[in-house]
């Protein structure tokens, strides 16, 4: 839960808000799902945006995916050039986590999220 701004002393100081410092470690709890049932067939695994940047206030975006698995028939089949479009407040909605976890680049936490509705996908 994210109860104040994030900001340096700088930019706290123009906003008029208590400077946090710099961002730690981002903590998310493991769900109870295997990574097996969250990639069953016919789910798209992102891997890699273009870009991604949703609308701050809508939470509308659409992005470009550089890499992407769609799993079908128990393979693992890579895709690139996909639109990925839709609203991140609806697809948080419908999220559900892997209960197993990774560390890495300042993240801690479910390996795999997989979101059910909220998004659609373009282009394969």
């Amino acid at each position: 839960m994210f109860t104040e701004y994030l900001g340096s002393q700088r930019f706290s100081h123009y906003l008029g808000v208590k400077p946090t410092g710099a961002v730690g470690a981002t903590r998310l709890s493991p769900g109870v799902e295997s990574e097996k049932k969250l990639l069953s067939d016919g789910v798209l695994e992102i891997v890699a945006f273009s870009s991604f940047s949703p609308n701050s206030l809508s939470g509308d975006f659409s992005a470009e995916v550089r890499l992407a698995y769609r799993h079908a028939k128990g393979k693992r089949i890579p895709i690139n050039h996909v639109m990925f479009t839709g609203n991140v407040f609806k697809m948080l909605d419908s999220m559900r986590a892997s209960s197993e976890t990774i560390e890495m680049n300042g993240y801690v936490g479910p390996r795999h999220v997989r979101f059910d509705d909220g998004a659609s996908v373009n282009g394969f």
